[in-house]
């Protein structure tokens, strides 16, 4: 369960720069509690973030936006696409059609499944699922400044 959060956690706070294909945009401090008989009996993350608002509105040769566009974009089935009014290319995004779409080294589409098992695993529901998604929408209109 704390992978899994970790997991989600990384989806909506990292990006790809230049110089790492998983560079976060928090800081996060793991806090894991043992019983008396040192099994893990709970966790606790504490997670400050760093947003660079410029990487969010734009992106340098070599980067990408956060992790989760890309995902929804990628790893969406045609269903949900329809649901969401997500259309299937990140070109169509005005926050991620700065830097680089496509990346050899990540798999949208893998990292969206593992991002279902995770949130699967810390006991999301699909209403919470599906709103965590339809943010995807305000990508379209670019930023007022």
């Amino acid at each position: 369960m704390i992978m899994a959060a970790d997991f989600i956690l990384e989806a909506f706070g990292n990006a790809m720069t230049a110089h790492n294909p998983n560079s976060s945009r928090f800081g996060k401090f793991f806090k894991v509690l043992y019983d008396k008989n040192n099994h893990i009996c709970g966790a606790r993350i504490q997670m400050d973030m760093l947003l660079d608002k410029s990487r969010v509105v734009f992106q340098a040769p070599g980067e990408r936006n956060f992790h989760i566009f890309y995902m929804l974009i990628k790893g969406c089935t045609e269903e949900e696409r329809k649901d969401y009014h997500l259309h299937p290319s990140p070109a169509q995004y005005a926050y991620c059609t700065h830097g680089d779409l496509e990346d050899p080294e990540i798999d949208d589409k893998k990292w969206m499944d593992e991002l279902r098992k995770a949130f699967d695993i810390v006991g999301f529901s699909s209403t919470e699922i599906r709103n965590l998604n339809h943010f995807q929408n305000s990508l379209r209109t670019p930023p007022p400044w």
